[in-house]
């Protein structure tokens, strides 16, 4: 059997560690030399190692996976089921980042997520919110409709700004064939400096 995997086995980098400073922060820019060169780079310790510091692991969901639910229903279970925060998809299903009232809307769900004690992230993952016909199009990189797709974006910093939102989840799209990665690159940069 693995002694990896073996109950009460503790795991120890061979590698030194970074050095630290007085208050315990990494700060350094000297790095100790490499540890001598071992076919396995972990080995099981015999001696108990101190239990790192840790810092409290939160646990969201994505809204994306209720959108069967009413927000205020989606909510409440998450909250109730123990999660700390949400993702917050903006779509039609729960915050339609095109409502007539967008500021209005976001007051609102800020305060169903103050009342259940969650947290948020704005996510930007909707499939069809800028195109019924295709799947999360526009994108940053695709050939037209990158102004759309930037314009979300800029909705969603609102929203999260409303709601207090330490975060906006995005992602560049799928290259389309036959761009260049320059171009590609080029686009994306563009669509985040527009930010």
């Amino acid at each position: 059997p693995d002694p990896r995997r073996q109950e009460g086995a503790h795991l120890m980098n061979t590698r030194p560690p970074l050095p630290t400073n007085a208050d315990g922060s990494c700060g350094s820019t000297q790095l100790p030399p490499p540890a001598a060169k071992s076919p396995h780079s972990w080995t099981r310790s015999t001696t108990p190692q101190a239990p790192p510091r840790t810092t409290r692991l939160s646990f969201g969901y994505g809204t994306n996976g209720l959108t069967d639910l009413r927000l205020d229903d989606a909510l409440a279970l998450l909250a109730d089921l123990g999660y700390d925060g949400v993702a917050l998809t903006l779509d039609h299903a729960h915050l339609d980042p095109f409502a007539p009232d967008l500021a209005g809307c976001t007051a609102r769900v800020g305060a169903l997520l103050e009342g259940h004690g969650l947290g948020v992230v704005v996510e930007t993952g909707a499939r069809y919110v800028l195109d019924p016909r295709h799947k999360h199009e526009p994108t940053l990189v695709s050939q037209a409709g990158r102004e759309r797709r930037i314009d979300l974006l800029e909705r969603a910093i609102r929203v999260a700004a409303g709601l207090g939102s330490p975060a906006v989840s995005f992602w560049s799209g799928i290259a389309p064939r036959g761009t260049s990665r320059d171009e590609l690159w080029a686009r994306v940069e563009a669509g985040v400096t527009a930010l």
